[in-house]
C-alpha cells in the first residue's frame, strides 16, 4: 500500500484521503477505517502513516488464524492464538466462553485498538481516533475531547451528541446493531456505548445472550431475529441455538415466528458460505 496520500488500486490494501483533506480511508476486503489526527500538521501526517503502514498485512494476519478465529470458545481449552489483533480478540470474549461466542465478537473493535496504538506510538497529537464500522478508539491529549453525533431512526434523526473528555475513562465508542455490515447476536437495533480503554466490542456491549420462546411475543421482528441468527450461526454448530430453533418450532407460537425458527433451522443445516 502507497503512501496516506497514494490512490494504490488493485484487491490488496488502499488508502486514500477523504476529500476534506483531513481523514484517512483505509480499505481492504471486509475492513473499512476512517482514520483522523490533530495537532501539529508534520505530527498528524507521520501518524496516519504509521497508521496505513500497521494496516498493511492486517487483513492476513487475521485469516491466517480465521479457522480459530470462529470456532466457540472453550473455556478450558482457548486458543493459541498468535497476533496481537487475534489475541485482543480473545482476551475480550474469554470471559463469555461459558456461553456460546467467538473471538470474531470482538473483531471490528480489536482492529480500532490495534492501529490506533500504532499511530500514536512515538507521535505528539491532540487527538485522534480510528472509526472501524461504528467501533471507534479514541486517543485524547490532555484538555482534548471527542463529540460523536447520535441519531435514530432510518432518516438519522439527531438523538444528541456525546462528549467524551481527556479527564473521563472512555476511550473508545461500540456500536452493534441490525444496520451495519456484520449481525450482532442481540435484539437492539442498534446500541452505542461509550467503552474504557483499549476498546473490546465484546466487552462493550455485554455477553451475547439467546432469545426466549416467552420474550420472541414481545418482539415485534421475532421472526426477522431468528433468520438473522441463523444467518450469523450459518457456518457454525451450536446445540443450544438448533434446541432454541426447535423449541419454537414446537410451540404454539404465532405462525410467522414459527416460519422463521423452521427457515432459520434450514440455514443453518445448509451451511457453507454460498447459504449467504
Amino acid at each position: 500500500m502507497s503512501a496516506p496520500d497514494g490512490r494504490a488500486g488493485g484487491s490488496g490494501p488502499q488508502g486514500r484521503m477523504l476529500p476534506d483533506g483531513r481523514r484517512l480511508h483505509l480499505h481492504h476486503g471486509p475492513i473499512d477505517l476512517v482514520i483522523e489526527a490533530e495537532g501539529d500538521h508534520q505530527e498528524a501526517q507521520a501518524a496516519l502513516l504509521q497508521a496505513a503502514r500497521r494496516f498493511d498485512g492486517l487483513l492476513e494476519e487475521l485469516t491466517a488464524e480465521l479457522a480459530l478465529l470462529r470456532r466457540p470458545l472453550d473455556p478450558a481449552a482457548p486458543p493459541d492464538l498468535q497476533g496481537p489483533i487475534a489475541r485482543r480478540m480473545l482476551a475480550a470474549t474469554l470471559p463469555f466462553a461459558d456461553r456460546f461466542v467467538t473471538p470474531m465478537a470482538a473483531v471490528a473493535g480489536a482492529v480500532a485498538d490495534e492501529v490506533l496504538e500504532a499511530m500514536v506510538v512515538g507521535r505528539r497529537l491532540t487527538k485522534a481516533y480510528v472509526n472501524d464500522g461504528g467501533d471507534v478508539a479514541i486517543h485524547l491529549g490532555p484538555g482534548a475531547e471527542m463529540r460523536a453525533a447520535l441519531a435514530v431512526g432510518e432518516r438519522a434523526r439527531n438523538a444528541g451528541t456525546a462528549v467524551i473528555r481527556h479527564e473521563d475513562p472512555a476511550r473508545g465508542i461500540a456500536t452493534s446493531g441490525r444496520g451495519g455490515r456484520s449481525l450482532s447476536l442481540g435484539i437492539a437495533e442498534a446500541a452505542t456505548v461509550l467503552v474504557t480503554w483499549p476498546l473490546w466490542s465484546a466487552r462493550a456491549v455485554g455477553p451475547p445472550t439467546l432469545p426466549t420462546i416467552e420474550g420472541l411475543p414481545d418482539l415485534h421482528y421475532g421472526r426477522v431475529l431468528l433468520v438473522t441468527l441463523a444467518l450469523v450461526l450459518v457456518q457454525e454448530r451450536n446445540e443450544s441455538v438448533r434446541k432454541m430453533f426447535a423449541d419454537v418450532t414446537a410451540s404454539k407460537i404465532d405462525v410467522l415466528t414459527r416460519f422463521g425458527a423452521i427457515l432459520g433451522t434450514g440455514i443453518m443445516d445448509a451451511g457453507g458460505r454460498n447459504v449467504s
